[in-house]
């Protein structure tokens, strides 16, 4: 299963999606959780020509249950997202800080924009930390918003010259 994956992860690197979906097919079936993520966002995006919406939601279900923290995110997305009926919030609740203390960049960061409306202080730290690990992760909005948090001194204490050195 890791081998399919592996060899997958190659042609997904090197823009063959069409050639890395048997390989994609064989790990996510073996349960693989990286292999049911993103054979399941290829559906689901219909970045393929096969696309089955139904199976991307399936797939990435499976990843989710598998502890893949991308699923995990993407899941908390899709059920916050129906059109047709009210949220299950408690699940999109658990898959989004699931997904967060796994360090998944964008659920820190999606926790911290939420708890930044709050005027509890200790849920505006508490995001500040997020975008603190989300930064650390790479993601280069967390960055930016944590720089104007320290310029504010939103959730922290004010450190102007933190925030200048991440600006340059």
């Amino acid at each position: 299963i890791e081998q399919q994956w592996l060899q997958a992860r190659a042609l997904l690197a090197s823009g063959n999606t069409l050639a890395a979906i048997p390989f994609l097919e064989s790990a996510a079936d073996g349960l693989h959780a990286g292999a049911s993520f993103h054979l399941g966002c290829l559906h689901l995006f219909a970045l393929i020509e096969s696309a089955d919406r139904k199976r991307g939601v399936f797939l990435l279900r499976q990843a989710a249950e598998l502890g893949h923290a991308g699923a995990l995110y993407q899941m908390a997305m899709l059920e916050l997202s129906k059109p047709d009926k009210e949220p299950d919030w408690q699940y999109a609740n658990e898959c989004l800080r699931k997904s967060a203390e796994m360090k998944h960049p964008t659920a820190l960061r999606s926790l911290a924009v939420h708890w930044s409306r709050s005027k509890d202080e200790s849920l505006l730290r508490l995001g500040t930390l997020c975008l603190e690990h989300a930064a650390i992760e790479g993601d280069l909005i967390s960055l930016a918003l944590l720089m104007h948090r320290l310029y504010s001194g939103i959730g922290c204490e004010k450190n102007i010259l933190r925030a200048s050195a991440i600006n340059t």
